[in-house]
């Protein structure tokens, strides 16, 4: 450690700060906690004389340091506690209690929380998050290791004032919202944000939260900037005939409302598959709720397929489709095996590429923020009314994107099984231990021809061949099964919390909840 002890406040610019100041609270609440750890350094006191007898409540000392940011290099040089809490704009108690740094076991315990009467409080807190419904794990991209409260909720303090009102009514004193908050991360329970977050990988290595090496770090960067640049290569070029982008919008609940008594209940979920056309502007919705359809992939390649066959395509044409690297969504066998059928029966080459993890910026995501503003602090009572925002959400006097969004409310009878085409029941690159697996893919070939084709790499110049598991298909089958022969049954409990809904649901809105099945 540079200056070996001494505090170098001077070094530490205005301009440094702001960027440290920045970059933190950009982060979430983890990313934060692991920042301050890898900043805040423990020594023994170089005095641990004290009076004879009396007990030493102080086992530690604390080094803290900040990261100076120029174009030549990064490092870390030691400044005064004060500027450190100063600069992140925190309070002492906050990064003693992240650090894990408190006072010699054998010395009393003064802080509140371990009290008797604190744990009580606590243990209020636990059942009023068990009373919130819960995202289910697949909904929730990032990490499903933690429980997602749903999208009705705009930050924790939204959450915190809820929990205030059940309190209020068990004639309790809550807890402070620092104490909330701690019994929040130990329950490993988040909102659930409709946004991207920050790369794991480059937070991970900003922080000093992974063990990434300068190396390794700097490829992931180069990986990124490389998939970015091509697509943004293949839009503007236009001897490309069709380039689209395509992702699915965070999950949308019905009904929506602010009233107390949805909070408590589990609701209907209701799905936006977008495809936007970066050149055209013209998006395509294309939604369905959880009574339809689930998240199957043949769900997501019965849709692109629709799309794709109403394109004005002629013999030979290239079609480039631009996503994330989402498995069951865009990723995967069954999807691969829909579009080489698809290929072949127009004759044409479809190209799906694969943005780099982390990195998922899509030109269809601003599609998701001008409808999510649309229907932002309003109730909502059907799911068909998020088709009604979808359609407004873009007005026909903007000059630069005339044309409002297509959209499609999709019903069960509409999905096809494409699981049953099997030429190629897996697209792993490789067979043995070892080999490229499916997440190294970073682009697919689907030729006229039947062949599949793929890359590992965007900068690659060669597309290699998918090693077979059988023999390449010989024609083109006429029929594709329907994937389902009825509505799917939501959970019992689900219809349930619905039902009880009704209590605050235009009466108009009853039928359709009455009528779901269950």
């Amino acid at each position: 450690m540079s200056g070996k002890g001494i505090v170098q406040c001077r070094e530490m610019t205005d301009e440094n700060r702001e960027i440290c100041f920045n970059e933190f609270w950009s982060m979430d609440w983890s990313a934060k906690k692991a920042t301050v750890r890898s900043l805040v350094t423990h020594s023994l006191p170089k005095d641990t004389r004290h009076r004879k007898g009396a007990v030493s409540r102080r086992n530690t000392s604390l080094q803290f340091h900040l990261t100076i940011q120029n174009a030549e290099e990064q490092k870390k040089i030691r400044v005064c506690k004060t500027m450190f809490l100063n600069t992140f704009g925190l309070r002492e108690w906050t990064v003693l209690n992240w650090v894990k740094v408190g006072f010699d076991e054998k010395a009393p315990k003064t802080n509140h929380l371990r009290t008797a009467n604190s744990e009580r409080r606590r243990g209020i807190v636990k059942d009023f998050l068990g009373l919130l419904p819960k995202m289910e794990s697949h909904y929730c991209r990032k990490d499903t290791s933690r429980l997602y409260l749903e999208s009705i909720w705009d930050s924790l303090s939204h959450v915190y004032r809820e929990y205030q009102k059940y309190c209020k009514e068990k004639e309790e004193k809550p807890l402070d919202y620092t104490g909330f908050n701690d019994v929040v991360e130990e329950l490993k329970i988040s909102i659930f944000k409709p946004r991207k977050d920050r790369c794991d990988f480059c937070v991970g290595y900003e922080n000093g939260s992974l063990v990434i090496s300068d190396a390794d770090y700097q490829l992931h960067r180069q990986k990124k900037d490389i998939a970015q640049n091509e697509k943004t290569a293949d839009i503007k070029n236009l001897e490309k005939k069709f380039v689209f982008s395509m992702d699915v919008q965070a999950v949308m609940v019905c009904p929506l409302m602010k009233a107390s008594a949805v909070f408590f209940k589990t609701k209907l979920n209701v799905h936006n598959f977008t495809i936007y056309d970066p050149r055209t502007h013209d998006g395509l919705c294309n939604l369905w709720d959880e009574s339809e359809a689930d998240l199957q992939s043949s769900v997501f390649a019965t849709m692109i397929i629709d799309y794709l066959e109403h394109l004005p395509l002629t013999e030979g044409d290239e079609i480039i489709m631009w996503s994330d690297g989402c498995t069951y969504q865009n990723r995967n066998a069954v999807l691969s095996n829909a579009l080489l059928n698809f290929a072949m029966k127009r004759q044409v080459t479809v190209i799906q590429k694969y943005l780099e993890k982390g990195h998922t910026e899509l030109e269809c995501d601003a599609m998701h923020a001008c409808i999510q503003r649309k229907f932002a602090k309003k109730n909502i009572y059907l799911p068909s009314t998020y088709q009604m925002y979808c359609e407004t959400a873009r007005l026909k006097s903007d000059i630069k994107k005339p044309h409002p969004y297509v959209t499609k409310y999709w019903h069960f009878e509409e999905f096809f099984d494409f699981t049953k085409l099997s030429w190629y029941p897996s697209i792993r690159p490789g067979k043995k231990t070892g080999d490229p697996c499916v997440t190294d893919i970073r682009a697919l070939r689907h030729g006229p021809d039947g062949v599949l084709s793929y890359k590992l790499d965007h900068s690659s110049e060669t597309w290699d061949v998918l090693p077979t598991r059988k023999k390449a298909p010989k024609k083109v089958p006429n029929l594709i099964p329907k994937l389902f022969s009825t509505r799917r049954r939501i959970k019992d409990t689900k219809f349930r919390d619905l039902q009880s809904l009704k209590a605050v649901l235009p009466r108009d809105t009853h039928d359709f909840y009455d009528n779901l099945p269950h």
